[in-house]
């Protein structure tokens, strides 16, 4: 069973917001995806595909709730392993 999440993506709440955040309604959205990123990273799970189109909004209000989502290109790695070598997520958003 989902969730209904009503609010669209970040990079739709953003273009809502006239293309700017307030600053602590960046920093709260901020802090909840590092909270997932930690979660998942404490089950050895890595994303590979963060991007706003990728992070649900509960609502369209400032400090709704934020989800991660989009697992297609996640992966269970060993923590002993320094890395991932396999170039995966979208092109417009990996580091270079």
């Amino acid at each position: 069973m989902s969730e209904l999440l009503t609010g669209g993506d970040l990079f739709s709440f953003i273009k809502y917001k006239g293309g700017r955040l307030e600053e602590l309604t960046a920093a709260a959205i901020t802090l909840q995806i590092l909270l997932a990123v930690q979660y998942l990273h404490k089950l050895n799970i890595v994303h590979r595909d963060i991007k706003p189109d990728n992070i649900l909004m509960a609502s369209r209000e400032d400090g709704c709730r934020v989800v991660l989502t989009d697992f297609g290109c996640a992966k269970v790695v060993d923590p002993q392993a320094q890395r991932t070598l396999t170039l995966v997520g979208t092109a417009e958003y990996c580091a270079p």
